[in-house]
C-alpha cells in the first residue's frame, strides 16, 4: 500500500490507507499481522505509518495478555517433571 503525493495538494487517499490498516488490525490470525508488519516496513506516509504501529501495539498487547490469562507464565504440569 503505498499513499501517493498529489503535486500541490498532499496525499491522495489516506483515509482509505488507514481504513485497510484499522480492518487489518480487527482481523484474528498471523497473516493479519504479518501483513501489518509488512506495511510498518514499506509505508512512508507519517500518518499511516503512526496507525499501523497503533495497530502493531495493540495486537501484541493482546497476545502478551492473552498468554498471561492461558496460564503460560506459571510453573509447568507435574507430568513435564516425571522421571
Amino acid at each position: 500500500m503505498q499513499v501517493r503525493k498529489v503535486p500541490g495538494l498532499g496525499p491522495r487517499n489516506p483515509k482509505v490507507a488507514n481504513s485497510a490498516v484499522w480492518a487489518l488490525s480487527r482481523l484474528d490470525g498471523e497473516e493479519a499481522v504479518a501483513q501489518l508488519a509488512r506495511l510498518a516496513a514499506r509505508v512512508t506516509f507519517k500518518g499511516t505509518l503512526k496507525e499501523v504501529g497503533a495497530a502493531l501495539d495493540t495486537r501484541a498487547a493482546q497476545k502478551l495478555t492473552r498468554a498471561g490469562l492461558r496460564g503460560g507464565s506459571g510453573p509447568p504440569h507435574s507430568s513435564c517433571w516425571r522421571r
